[in-house]
């Protein structure tokens, strides 16, 4: 009679019941990276080690050692570690990265005198996702300009700027007042 080994050869693609993928969930900043590794486990649970998989993402990009390196646009995905028909996945939350500039809209406007006009203002990362939560102190050297960026035109016609600050950055855009 052959040994057990031989009539049952060991194969992870055939014990593997799942997958677990850590960490889960994640938040990553866009264009970062991040390892990922993944323990396979057979249906009593206990693991399997020597367990190799294949890696794949909808939000970056992840080579075979699991590192995952984040698209540079905000979004969720997951990222998959598979043996065979088994898949492991990680919820991955890519997120804003520090703040880069500050932009506000519209730019530039031309406001009639004694007119209003509403401005906008976003926080954005280097490439140019919105960063929430945000708070801005606005000012302007035309007009008048309350805290939520509602802006009154003087009664004279002229150019200045609308400034929308957070902290010691700053973004402005250009204001014509017209007759």
């Amino acid at each position: 009679r052959p040994p057990r080994s031989t009539l049952f050869p060991y194969t992870t693609l055939f014990r593997s019941d799942h997958i677990v993928v850590i960490p889960s969930p994640v938040s990553v900043v866009a264009g970062l990276s991040q390892s990922f590794s993944a323990i396979a486990y057979d249906v009593y649970n206990n693991e399997i080690t020597g367990a190799t998989f294949t890696w794949s993402t909808d939000v970056g990009t992840i080579d075979s050692s699991g590192l995952f390196t984040a698209q540079t646009t905000s979004g969720t995905g997951f990222v998959n570690a598979t043996i065979g028909a088994i898949v492991g996945s990680a919820s991955v939350e890519i997120i804003p990265g520090p703040m880069d500039h500050i932009t506000v809209i519209p730019d530039p406007v031309s406001v009639s005198v004694g007119d209003s006009q509403q401005f906008t203002a976003s926080a954005q990362d280097i490439y140019n996702n919105i960063i929430p939560g945000v708070v801005f102190v606005w000012s302007t050297d035309a007009g008048i300009i309350n805290s939520t960026g509602f802006f009154t035109a003087p009664t004279v016609p002229g150019g200045g700027t609308v400034t929308a600050t957070n902290s010691t950055m700053s973004g402005s855009t250009s204001v014509n007042v017209i007759v």
